[in-house]
């Protein structure tokens, strides 16, 4: 017998992973921003990090 691992598709189970996913993409606009702030970067950097986004 073959246990496949499969994400729930309980409502709480989705809000939660929509919410981790949303925390995640704030941390990478926090750091985009404080990079495009601080320091000089080049282009191919920013596209990097906006595809991040």
């Amino acid at each position: 017998m073959k246990i496949i691992d499969t994400p729930s598709n309980n409502p709480g189970d989705v809000n939660k992973r929509k919410h981790e996913l949303q925390g995640s993409l704030g941390v990478f606009k926090l750091l985009a921003s404080h990079l495009s702030k601080e320091s000089e970067l080049d282009e191919r950097t920013l596209k990097i990090l906006e595809m991040l986004i």
